[in-house]
C-alpha cells in the first residue's frame, strides 16, 4: 500500500504551523526507497529511469512491462532506476548514467537547453497528446476558486514540474503575484499522489497536480479522489515525454522509437500499455513545448 508514513505526516503537520521560511522545504510523503544505483549500459543492457512524479513502487509496477518490451524490441535487456526529483534524473541522463528517461514537460525543456536531450516519443492518454494541470482543495472546505487560496498553504510537486510548479506559478504571475507573496507557506511533495494526499488530509490547503492523477490513483487510494475538488484547470499543454541522450546511437534510438510506436499492435504490448494507462505512443516535435518556454520566461521576468 502506498500510504504516507505517520512520521512523515506528523512532520508535515508541524511544518504547517511554522512561519514562512526563505526557501521551499522538501517534504516526502511516500516511500523514498530507490532502486539500484545506475551505471553505464554495458553489453546488451539499457538503463531507464522512472518518472519521479510517482512513488518508486507505483512507477515500477506501472511502467515495468512497457520498458522491458521497448528494450526487447531492440534486442536488449532493461535495467530500471528511480530517483526522487527531476533534477536528479536530468543529471543522470546528461552524464549518460541512464540512456532513456520518463520526464515531464518542464524538465524536458531544461534537459534540452542543458545538453540537447531529444524526445523519443510521448504517450497518448484518453486519445490526447496533451495534458492539463489542476489546482485542488479539500472537497468539504470553503475554497471554491484558486483565488481563495491567497494566504493559505500550498503543495508543489517538484521544482522542474510543469503541472506541479510552472503552471500554478504562471497563473499567479499573470495576476501580479508570486508563490512567496500569494501563499502563506509552500512545500514540495515530490509526487502528484503525495500532493493529493496532503490536500485530502488537510495538511495543506491546496496543491497543483496533473489532472489525470485523480483518475489514475491506486485502488487503495481511490477514496482520496472524493476528498478533494478541482478549483482550477489549466489550458492544455504538451504531454510529459520520454527522453534520450543525444549521443545515443542513432540506429538504437530509432529502434527504440519503432518499438514504442508499434507497441499497441501486439497483445503483450497492448496489455502493458493498458496497465500503464496509455493508449499508444506518438512522436511530437520540440515546438510542442514552446508554451512551456513562454511560461518560464514570463515567470522569470521581474
Amino acid at each position: 500500500m502506498n500510504r504516507a508514513p505517520a512520521a512523515c505526516l506528523a512532520a508535515l503537520a508541524l511544518l504547517a504551523g511554522c512561519a514562512k521560511t526563505e526557501g521551499i522545504p522538501k517534504v516526502v510523503l511516500a516511500d523514498e526507497e530507490e532502486s539500484e544505483s545506475p551505471g553505464r549500459p554495458g553489453g546488451g543492457e539499457l538503463v531507464f529511469s522512472l518518472p519521479p512524479r510517482l512513488s518508486p513502487g507505483r512507477a515500477f509496477a506501472k511502467y515495468r512491462a512497457v520498458i522491458e518490451l521497448a528494450a526487447q524490441g531492440v534486442g536488449m535487456s532493461a535495467r530500471i532506476v528511480s530517483r526522487t526529483t527531476y533534477g536528479e534524473v536530468i543529471s543522470l541522463l546528461e552524464h549518460r548514467d541512464i540512456e532513456v528517461a520518463f520526464m515531464c514537460a518542464g524538465s524536458y525543456v531544461d534537459a534540452r537547453e542543458s545538453f540537447g536531450a531529444e524526445i523519443l516519443a510521448v504517450p497518448v492518454i484518453a486519445g490526447k497528446t496533451t495534458d492539463r494541470a489542476c489546482i485542488l482543495a479539500r472537497a468539504d472546505g470553503p475554497i471554491m476558486r484558486w483565488e481563495d487560496l491567497r494566504g493559505r498553504s500550498f503543495a508543489f510537486t517538484d521544482p522542474e514540474s510543469n503541472a506541479g510548479k510552472l503552471r500554478p506559478s504562471y497563473l499567479l504571475a499573470s495576476h501580479g503575484f508570486s508563490p512567496k507573496t500569494f501563499f502563506s507557506r509552500t512545500i514540495y511533495s515530490h509526487g502528484h499522489e503525495n500532493s493529493v494526499k496532503a490536500v485530502a488530509s488537510g495538511l495543506v490547503d491546496g496543491a497543483a497536480v496533473h489532472c489525470n492523477v485523480l483518475n489514475d490513483l491506486p485502488a487503495d487510494d481511490a477514496a482520496l479522489a472524493g476528498k478533494v475538488k478541482v478549483v482550477w484547470r489549466s489550458p492544455p499543454h504538451a504531454m510529459p515525454p520520454i527522453l534520450v541522450h543525444p549521443g545515443l546511437d542513432p540506429s538504437l534510438k530509432e529502434g527504440l522509437r519503432r518499438a514504442l510506436l508499434s507497441m499497441h499492435r501486439s497483445p503483450a504490448g497492448a496489455g502493458a500499455l493498458r496497465r500503464a494507462g496509455i493508449d499508444r505512443f506518438e512522436v511530437v516535435g520540440d515546438s510542442a513545448y514552446d508554451e512551456v518556454r513562454r511560461m518560464r520566461a514570463a515567470v522569470a521576468s521581474p
